[in-house]
């Protein structure tokens, strides 16, 4: 659960909640299975040559940390910086978020 006394949230190109949204989605059968195997998997990444370490533990423990849900049900400012080159998380990420932000208020 996130803190419960935040009063405001600063974003700098969010992913939000990136495991459910867009890593569990990417994954091939063989991830899936691998994952359930080994209760790790490697997947690669232009940021590191050795690939980054995703674990079962890291989904579930995600679970419980969504963004998305967390902000349901609070009346919060939340600023969001985000350039519009940002490969990794594409802007129009952002504008989802605002459009989904205005929509609870």
């Amino acid at each position: 659960v996130i803190c419960s006394n935040v009063i405001g949230i600063m974003l700098l190109a969010p992913g939000v909640d990136f495991i459910e949204t867009r890593l569990i989605p990417s994954l091939s059968t063989n991830d899936i299975d691998s994952l359930k195997r080994n209760g790790k998997i490697i997947i690669p990444s232009i940021y590191d040559s050795n690939g980054y370490t995703i674990t079962e533990l890291l989904i579930q423990d995600a679970k419980q940390y969504q963004l998305s849900s967390y902000l349901k049900d609070k009346a919060i400012p939340v600023e969001i910086i985000h350039g519009t080159s940002d490969h990794a998380v594409h802007w129009s990420e952002s504008l989802k978020l605002i459009s989904n932000l205005d929509n609870l208020n």
